[in-house]
């Protein structure tokens, strides 16, 4: 369902994402990891056709992504580490604004469909800027689910959750992927990853250096820490990767 092939971005003399290619099925989930600056964001833009790559290419659902494919954004949903909201919106009229966007079908009742999965139905009324960092990543997964994409793509999805977000978070993944939907995520939480995830890259300085599925990774390393010292050659911030 996603296909990259030898997928390249230059930032100057900078190389962000180097020559990466890989795969993913319908109903995997995918953990992408990598420390800051190591490709996973831009590979992410390049995917949703935000970025254009200097070289390879990029297939979702068999269709070919291109830069500002407003087509080819139908197929996914997203969510950034950073969400961004109207401030005179609440939850409801945003996500409403939003399936208008995507031609959902019966929008109202699409709407409160998805914030009951995210578990935000008692917020509705409540303008999106005065929730939590946690209440408004819940706000970008609804968004996300709002036109049902088969493929959903999630950069850092549990960053400012609390425990019980978390875990409703790894609830909605884990659902999501026996509906037959691909996940796709970026994650600097090496628990989350090992309790969610079927496989694991590992990015360092925008190449691909390890793959391999969560059970084998945890087999030949013991945890997908030492999983991603052994294959970086450096060292784990605490703050940025935990296991």
């Amino acid at each position: 369902m996603i296909e990259i092939d030898r997928l390249t971005r230059r930032f100057g003399a900078r190389t962000a994402v180097d020559g990466l290619t890989l795969r993913v099925a319908p109903g995997e989930v995918y953990g992408f990891l990598g420390a800051n600056g190591a490709g996973k964001t831009t590979t992410m833009r390049m995917m949703l056709g935000i970025l254009a790559s200097d070289a390879g290419t990029i297939r979702v659902c068999g269709r070919l992504v291109r830069r500002g494919d407003r087509d080819g954004r139908m197929l996914v949903g997203a969510v950034g580490e950073v969400q961004h909201f109207y401030p005179e919106m609440t939850c409801q009229a945003y996500l409403k604004f939003f399936a208008d966007l995507f031609d959902v079908p019966q929008p109202v009742q699409r709407v409160a469909e998805v914030l009951a999965d995210v578990g935000l139905a008692d917020r509705a009324r409540d303008r999106a800027v005065d929730l939590s960092k946690g209440l408004q990543q819940k706000l970008g997964l609804a968004r996300a689910l709002l036109h049902d994409p088969p493929v959903l793509l999630l950069d850092e999805p549990v960053s400012g959750l609390d425990p019980h977000g978390i875990r409703e978070v790894r609830e909605l993944i884990c659902r999501e992927r026996d509906k037959g939907r691909l996940v796709f995520f970026s994650s600097h939480v090496l628990a989350e990853v090992a309790q969610v995830a079927d496989r694991v890259g590992i990015m360092n300085r925008g190449r691909l250096v390890y793959e391999n599925t969560v059970a084998g990774a945890l087999a030949g390393h013991g945890t997908l820490e030492a999983a991603f010292v052994a294959v970086t050659g450096g060292n784990v911030r605490q703050a940025e990767l935990v296991a």
